[in-house]
C-alpha cells in the first residue's frame, strides 16, 4: 500500500503562507475590506510590533507595574497619531495574525488526530479488525464471537448545534483539508492546490456565516453526517474484506454496526422557543429523503455489477421502493413546512392522505433488509455481495434517516405539562415534597391508557412536552419505527422527572420505542445522580420499561458543569457518576440492560473536551478504570460523545478528518486494554475528592461574586461575531451587570477565552494544590489519571496571561485616561480623554473588576508556581505543544484590540449632544459603546442623526424660502467623521475575536 507523503509541518506551512503574503499586496479582503485599501508593509509592522512586544516584556521583568499588553497598545494609538499609522495598515495586520493562527489550528488539528492520511487511517481500521479476528497466538476466534464483536454497537458519535459556528463552512473545509492533506473527497492536495488553500485563509473574512439561521446549522450538519456515514462505510467494507479472508463460509451473515450516528440538531428545544414543531417534523423528513437517495445512489453503483436476472429483479424492486418514498416524502416536506395562512390546511389534507396510505408506506428497515438478505444469499458474485452487505449493514444501522434521532427539552417543560394531572405545586426536587410526587406520578403511570393522537392534536396541544412527545409518536409511526428516539431532559434533578416522561411516552404509545434519558450537568445533578436514577428505578414500571428497552441512557455534560464548579472539577464528578450508576445497576440486577453513557463535552478547553491528543479526550471522558468497572460487574456499555456546532462539524468536514475521527473512536471503544486498576489516584480516593471539593468552591464563590458578573458584562460578548443561531447573549440589568445565572456556558466561556483568562478550566486549581503541595506533586508523578485531569488547566494556562486581563480590566479604568493627557499631541486629545474618563467615572466598573482580576491574578500566578515545581512541563507527554509563536501571535491581536478599543471610546465622547428620544439619551449611548455594544448604538445614532434631508421641498410651494429649519440639517460629517467609523472600528474588533478563536483552537 502507498503511503501518502507526511503533511508539511507548521513551519513550512507558515513559510508558504508568508510568502503569500507579500508586504506590496494588501491583504484586506477583496470587497470586504473595512478602510480603504492600502499597500502597506504588513510584514513589517507585524516584525516591528512583535519586536516591541518582546522589548516590553522584557521591560515588565525588571518593572512589574509594566503590562506589556497595554504598553504596546497605547504605543499602537501613539503610531496612529503621530507614525502614519492608518486603521487599514491594522486591517491587514489582524488578517494576518488571523491567517497565522488559522495555519496554527490545522497543525494541531492534524497532530490532535494523530494520523490524517486515509490510506494510514484505512490500515490501522483493517488491523484492528483482524486482530479481533485472530487472536494474539494467531489463531482464529470463533465466527460467532467475532460476529459478537463486530456487530456491537460500540461507541456513538452525536451532533450537536451549540453556537460555535465562528467561521463558514468554506473556512471549515479549508482548515480540514490544510489539516489532512487532502480534499474533502480524499484525493491529496497538490503543492499548489495546498497554496490555493492557504490562499483562502488570507482572503476569507473569518466570521461564521452571515445568514447564521437554524436552516445553515442543519445544512451543515447534514453535510458532517455524510461524510461520517461516508467513513462508517468504509470501515464496513474493511470488515467485509477481512471476514471473506478469515470467514469465507460465513461472512456473508454478518451485519456489523460498531459506530452509530445521531444528531439533535432542529430537534433541541431546550430554552428555545423559535423551533416550531412542523420545523422539527420537517427536519426529520429532510433527512429522510437524504438518506434514502444514498441508498439509491448505492443501488445504482451495484446494478451495473449484477449478472443475475433474478438478483438484478431483486435490486430493481429494492429502487422502486426507494424512488416512491422519496417522492412521497419530498410532498411531505412541502405540506408541513412554512407557516403562511394555509398552512393548518396543508397539513389536514396532506394528514389524510398518510393515514390513508400507511399500509404501503414505507417507515421501517425491515422490508429492505429482508429484500438484501435474499439478495445476499443468491449473489453468486463475491465484489456484489460485499457491497450489498454494506448497504444492508448501513440499512439496520442508520435506519431511515441519516442520523438517529435525539430530541432535548428541559425538566421543567416536563413538570408544567403533568402538573395538573398529579398536583405538582412546587419543584419535583423539593425535598418537601420529593417523595409524594414520585408516588403521584408512578401511580399515574400505572393508570394510563394510551391515547390516540393525529397531526391535528398537535396543532392543538399548547404544551411543549406534550406536543414534543406527540411530534416523536408521529415520527416513529410515519417516518422510520425500527429506530428509536432519544428523549433527553435537560436539568434532570429529581426521579420524578424520568417517570413523568415515561408518563407521556405510555400515554402516546411510544415507551417501547422511546429512549428516556436524563441529562446530570448541573452541579446538584452530578452530585445527586445515583439518587435521581435510584428514585426512578424504585417504581417497577420504570423498571419494567428498562428491561423492555434493553437500555439505560444516560447524559453528563461539561457545559454548565463546567460553568459552576470548574472543568477539572467536572471531570472528576462525571467519573464519578459512571462509578455510581455502575454500582446502581449491580445492586438492581440490570445486567441484561445495556448502558448508554453521553458525553456532551464540546471541542475547546472551555468546552471539556480534552486538548491533550483525540486519545486522551476519549480517556478523559471513558475512564479505562470505570471502563474497567463496568466489565468486572459484568455491564454492557456503550460510549456515545458530542461533537458541537461547527467546531464539532470540522471532524467531519471531509471524507479523510471523519475516517481519522471513526478510526481514533473504534480504536478506543475496541481496546479493552489499559485499565489504570494501580492508577494510585484512585487508591487516594478522599483526598481526590477533597482536592476537586476545593477547585469546585473555588468556582461556585467566582459565580456567586457580583464583581465576577461585573466582569461577564464589562464587555460581554461584544467583541465576537454571534456564532449559532440562538442567541449568546441574555443578559439582564444595565451598566455591564450580568446575571450569572442568565448567561449561557458558552457565552460565558467565550468572554473567558477572549479576555486571555480561561478562568472556568484552571481556576482553583492552585487553592487545592497548596493544601498539600507536597502531597500533590508526589501523585502527580505517579497518577496518569491525575495528569490527565491536571491537563486541562495546563493548556488553559498556556492560552492565560495575566497582562492580557490586566489590560482590558484598565481600559475601563478612568485613571488610565487622565494619565494618558501628559503625552497627548492633538489640541483636542486631552479634552477627549477627559471625556472619556468622566464616562468610565460614572459607570463606575473598574474598582470591582479589579477586585476579581486580583482574585484570578492570585490563582493563575500560584498555580503557574505550582506547576513549575512539580515539573510539570518536564513531566507531561505531550502531542500538541503550544509554542511561543503561537502565543505570540494571540498577545499581539490582544494589544491591537485594546488599542481599537480605545480608538472606539475616544469617537464616543466626540457623539454631537442629543435630546432624549427614541428610548434612549446621550448617557444610554456611551455607556453601550463602552461596553462594545456598537452595533445596536450606532443604529440608533443614524436614526437620530440622520445623513440626509428628509424635509419638504419648500421651492415646490410657488413661493421662495430661503430659510432652513435647523432639524433640516444633513449630519453628513457625523456620520463621516464618527458614526462610520465606530461601525468599522468595531468590526474590526469582532474579526479579532475571530483570531483569538482560532490561536485557542475553538469558540468558547
Amino acid at each position: 500500500m502507498n503511503k501518502a507523503a507526511p503533511p508539511p509541518t507548521t513551519a513550512d506551512l507558515l513559510d508558504e503562507l508568508a510568502a503569500l503574503m507579500p508586504t506590496d499586496t494588501p491583504l484586506a479582503p477583496p470587497g470586504q475590506n473595512l478602510f480603504p485599501v492600502e499597500t502597506v508593509n504588513h510584514a513589517g509592522l507585524h516584525a516591528e510590533l512583535l519586536a516591541k512586544l518582546r522589548d516590553f516584556r522584557a521591560r515588565s521583568v525588571r518593572d512589574p507595574y509594566a503590562n506589556p499588553i497595554q504598553l504596546l497598545a497605547l504605543e499602537i494609538r501613539r503610531m496612529l497619531r503621530e507614525d502614519g499609522l492608518t486603521h487599514s495598515a491594522l486591517e491587514q495586520l489582524v488578517q494576518r495574525l488571523t491567517a497565522e493562527a488559522f495555519i496554527e489550528r490545522a497543525k494541531r488539528l492534524a497532530a490532535y488526530l494523530g494520523t490524517v492520511a486515509p490510506d494510514a487511517n484505512g490500515a490501522a481500521a483493517e488491523d484492528l479488525v483482524r486482530r479481533i479476528a485472530v487472536g494474539a497466538d494467531g489463531a482464529t476466534v470463533p465466527f460467532e464471537d467475532f460476529r459478537q464483536s463486530i456487530e456491537d454497537e460500540v461507541f456513538g458519535i452525536v451532533l450537536t448545534a451549540h453556537p460555535t459556528f465562528g467561521v463558514s463552512g468554506d473556512l471549515l473545509r479549508t482548515l480540514a483539508a490544510l489539516a489532512t492533506g487532502h480534499h474533502p473527497d480524499g484525493t491529496a492536495l497538490s503543492a499548489e492546490e495546498r497554496r490555493t488553500q492557504l490562499r483562502q485563509a488570507v482572503d476569507r473574512v473569518h466570521r461564521p456565516h452571515p445568514n447564521l439561521d437554524l436552516l445553515h446549522e442543519h445544512d451543515l450538519s447534514l453535510e458532517a453526517l455524510g461524510h461520517a456515514q461516508d467513513s462508517v462505510n468504509r470501515l464496513y467494507h474493511i470488515v467485509f474484506t477481512v471476514a471473506q479472508e478469515v470467514y469465507p463460509e460465513e461472512w456473508r451473515k454478518l451485519v456489523p454496526r460498531l459506530v452509530t450516528l445521531a444528531s439533535w440538531v432542529g430537534y433541541d428545544l431546550d430554552g428555545r422557543s423559535d423551533i416550531r414543531w412542523t420545523d422539527t417534523f420537517t427536519t426529520r423528513l429532510r433527512v429522510q429523503v437524504l438518506q434514502l437517495e444514498r441508498y439509491r445512489r448505492q443501488v445504482g453503483d451495484v446494478l451495473p455489477l449484477c449478472r443475475q436476472d433474478d438478483l438484478r429483479g431483486v435490486l430493481e424492486r429494492l429502487d422502486a421502493r426507494l424512488a416512491s418514498a422519496i417522492a412521497d416524502t419530498r410532498d411531505e416536506i412541502g405540506a408541513f413546512q412554512g407557516s403562511d395562512g394555509g398552512h393548518v390546511e396543508r397539513i389536514r389534507r396532506m394528514s389524510k392522505r398518510m393515514w390513508e396510505n400507511r399500509e404501503q408506506r414505507l417507515c421501517a428497515v425491515g422490508p429492505l433488509v429482508e429484500l438484501l438478505d435474499g439478495a445476499v444469499a443468491t449473489a453468486a458474485n463475491d465484489d456484489v455481495a460485499r457491497r450489498l452487505c454494506v448497504l444492508r449493514a448501513e440499512l439496520a444501522n442508520h435506519g431511515l434517516g441519516m442520523a438517529r434521532t435525539h430530541v432535548r427539552l428541559n425538566a421543567k417543560q416536563l413538570h408544567n405539562a403533568v402538573r395538573k394531572r398529579v398536583g405538582f405545586e412546587a419543584p419535583p426536587e423539593d425535598p418537601a415534597h420529593r417523595r409524594s410526587y414520585l408516588a403521584a406520578v408512578d401511580a399515574a403511570i400505572g393508570a394510563v391508557e394510551a391515547q390516540s393522537i393525529n397531526f391535528g392534536s398537535i396543532v392543538a396541544e399548547r404544551a411543549s412536552a406534550k406536543r414534543l412527545t406527540m411530534v416523536v409518536a408521529q415520527m416513529l409511526k410515519y417516518v422510520d419505527g425500527s429506530t428509536p428516539v432519544r428523549f433527553l431532559i435537560a436539568e434532570c434533578e429529581a426521579g420524578a422527572t424520568l417517570l413523568t416522561a415515561l408518563y407521556f411516552a405510555r400515554l402516546f404509545g411510544i415507551d417501547e420505542r422511546l429512549d428516556i434519558s436524563p441529562l446530570f450537568e448541573t452541579a446538584q445533578a452530578l452530585d445527586q445522580a445515583g439518587h435521581i436514577l435510584e428514585e426512578a428505578l424504585s417504581s417497577a414500571h420504570f423498571r419494567d420499561y428498562l428491561r423492555r428497552r434493553g437500555r439505560l441512557c444516560v447524559q453528563v455534560g461539561f457545559s454548565d458543569s463546567g460553568r459552576y464548579i470548574g472543568q477539572t472539577a467536572a471531570g472528576f464528578g462525571i467519573e464519578r457518576v459512571r462509578f455510581k450508576v455502575a454500582a446502581l445497576m449491580d445492586r438492581h440486577g440490570l445486567h441484561d440492560v445495556q448502558l448508554v453513557m453521553f458525553n456532551t463535552h464540546g471541542e475547546s478547553i472551555g468546552r471539556g473536551a480534552h486538548p491533550g491528543s483525540f486519545e486522551e479526550r476519549l480517556r478523559y471522558l471513558a475512564t479505562p478504570a470505570s471502563r474497567a468497572r463496568f466489565r468486572s460487574l459484568g455491564l454492557s456499555v456503550k460510549e456515545e460523545v458530542s461533537f458541537q456546532g461547527g467546531d464539532g462539524f470540522l471532524y467531519f468536514m471531509g471524507a479523510p478528518v471523519a475516517l481519522a475521527t471513526a478510526t481514533r473512536v473504534l480504536e478506543y471503544g475496541l481496546n479493552l486494554d489499559g485499565a489504570d486498576d494501580d492508577d494510585p489516584f484512585y487508591a487516594e480516593g478522599d483526598y481526590a475528592a477533597e482536592f476537586f471539593t476545593t477547585v469546585a468552591r473555588f468556582n461556585q464563590r467566582l459565580m456567586a461574586d457580583a464583581n465576577f458578573a461585573m466582569l461577564m458584562g464589562a464587555y460581554g460578548v461584544n467583541m465576537v461575531y454571534p456564532s449559532g443561531s440562538r442567541s449568546m447573549k441574555r443578559q439582564t440589568g444595565s451598566g455591564g451587570r450580568t446575571d450569572i445565572s442568565q448567561l449561557r456556558a458558552i457565552p460565558q466561556n467565550v468572554i473567558l477565552q477572549q479576555m486571555g483568562m480561561l478562568a472556568n478550566a484552571l481556576g482553583g486549581l492552585s487553592e487545592a494544590i497548596k493544601k498539600d503541595p507536597e502531597r500533590f506533586a508526589r501523585l502527580y508523578g505517579r497518577s496518569a489519571r491525575l495528569r490527565t485531569l491536571m491537563g486541562i488547566g495546563e493548556y488553559a494556562a498556556c492560552f492565560s496571561d495575566v497582562d492580557v486581563l490586566r489590560a482590558y480590566v484598565d481600559t475601563l479604568d478612568p485613571t488610565l485616561w487622565l494619565l494618558g493627557m501628559r503625552g497627548e499631541a492633538e489640541q483636542d486629545a486631552p479634552e477627549n480623554l477627559h471625556l472619556v474618563a468622566d464616562r468610565l467615572e460614572r459607570l463606575d466598573l473598574h474598582d470591582s473588576l479589579a477586585r476579581v482580576q486580583r482574585g484570578l491574578l492570585r490563582d493563575f500566578v500560584d498555580l503557574r508556581a505550582h506547576l513549575t515545581a512539580c515539573g510539570a512541563d518536564a513531566r507531561r507527554d505531550r502531542r500538541v505543544v503550544v509554542g511561543d509563536r503561537c502565543r505570540e501571535t494571540l498577545h499581539l491581536l490582544h494589544a491591537v484590540r485594546i488599542a481599537v478599543i480605545q480608538e472606539v471610546y475616544l469617537l464616543a465622547v466626540r457623539i454631537p449632544e442629543f435630546a432624549p428620544q427614541l428610548n434612549t439619551n446621550q448617557d444610554k449611548i456611551a455607556a453601550q459603546i463602552i461596553h462594545l455594544d456598537v452595533q445596536d448604538a450606532v443604529r440608533l445614532l443614524l436614526r437620530i442623526f440622520p445623513k440626509t434631508d428628509t424635509t419638504l421641498a419648500l421651492d415646490d410651494f410657488g413661493e421662495p424660502a430661503s430659510y432652513r429649519s435647523d432639524g433640516a440639517s444633513s449630519y453628513e460629517a457625523e456620520h463621516d467623521a464618527i458614526f462610520a467609523p465606530l461601525a468599522r472600528l468595531h468590526e474590526l474588533v469582532r474579526r479579532i475575536g475571530s483570531g483569538v478563536a482560532h490561536a485557542v483552537g475553538a469558540v468558547g
